[in-house]
């Protein structure tokens, strides 16, 4: 069975992030339980076990994250019902039947075929190529076996421009890599569509401030171009979701791809 496990913080948005989470997950991925860390006391998350309460301030809200995820990852490894994990950000969810078939199939094939990998990839993950990353970013974090020395910290990482500096991420080097595929970019950072898979809005509970934008050509989206967006996604998720990747999303039944 699938874990699937986020880490939320006491936010206005998290009640409605939840509930689009929940709905996405439920359309598009079989037999799974979900799981939250929560950090803070706004406890809505009744279709979910909360595994731990924290009343971490905002300020620590970096090293909070890093132990959300660890204690979402002991529960994966203590609990033997569960052989796959999925993690994601709050602000992010599968948007693909079929996600998890695909993916499975994908790092059998790439693992095996190109990088001597007899079993195929064990990680895949959100490289944000466009943030000048090239790390696992646990905003979507895939594990399919059992990884008993994975954690997560705060780990130094250095940019593609050779830029030195501090985030969230595991000890894991190797993985099958879930670039940014959108069919139109609303932002060049913002409203990512990842390996036409999954939706992430990137600084759905925070200030949207990123790495990338004091190198390139484009400022920060402002609070308001960021509220926005959030809202016309609210408004109608599949219609917000449809218009920018590049396979629609029905009301009904979410559309399946081919590999």
């Amino acid at each position: 069975m699938l874990l699937v496990g986020s880490v939320f913080l006491d936010h206005p948005r998290s009640k409605k992030w939840y509930e689009i989470q929940m709905k996405y997950l439920k359309n598009t991925t079989k037999d799974f339980f979900h799981v939250v860390y929560l950090n803070g006391k706004n406890n809505f998350y009744e279709k979910s076990k909360v595994l731990k309460v924290t009343n971490n301030s905002v300020p620590g809200y970096a090293k909070s994250h890093g132990e959300g995820l660890n204690c979402i990852v002991d529960y994966f490894k203590k609990n033997h019902e569960f052989d796959k994990l999925l993690i994601i950000d709050s602000d992010c969810f599968p948007i693909q039947k079929n996600w998890l078939e695909k993916l499975s199939k994908t790092m059998d094939y790439t693992g095996k075929s190109f990088s001597n990998l007899p079993d195929g990839f064990d990680v895949a993950s959100v490289v944000r190529y466009e943030n000048f990353d090239s790390f696992a970013h646990p905003s979507v974090f895939f594990v399919r076996k059992k990884m008993m020395n994975l954690k997560f910290d705060t780990f130094e990482r250095k940019s593609f421009i050779g830029n030195v500096f501090y985030d969230i991420s595991s000890n894991v080097e190797v993985f099958y890599p879930l670039i940014r595929s959108n069919k139109v970019n609303r932002s060049p950072i913002l409203c990512g569509i990842y390996w036409d898979s999954f939706y992430h809005h990137g600084s759905g509970s925070r200030f949207p401030h990123f790495r990338s934008s004091d190198y390139l050509c484009f400022e920060d989206p402002s609070d308001f171009f960021e509220q926005k967006l959030f809202d016309e996604l609210v408004d109608n998720p599949n219609k917000f979701i449809s218009s920018i990747c590049r396979f629609p999303v029905s009301n009904e039944i979410l559309q399946p791809f081919s590999l």
